[in-house]
């Protein structure tokens, strides 16, 4: 029976992969995948999954050991089919 990853459920990162990580003296870098999923248009409302294109996101997290945290990702930005 396979165990369950709790530390991906503490920090809430079911929807993640961790790809590699980069450990430097002043920062930890984390890459990584997001799940492509449906989205809902915030004008219109209609739930599509088309991916109009990709941009690269890093987003600062809490410290770790004195070291700040950076999540970097392919952001995908989704297009409306109306």
């Amino acid at each position: 029976m396979p165990e369950r990853d709790y530390t991906t459920d503490l920090l809430d990162m079911e929807h993640m992969k961790v790809l590699r990580t980069g450990n430097f003296p002043d920062r930890i870098i984390l890459h990584v995948k997001m799940k492509r999923r449906e989205v809902q248009c915030p004008r219109c409302g209609t739930i599509t999954s088309s991916v109009h294109d990709y941009r690269t996101q890093q987003v600062k997290d809490c410290p770790v050991q004195g070291r700040s945290v950076i999540w970097q990702y392919r952001k995908r930005r989704y297009r409306c089919p109306c």
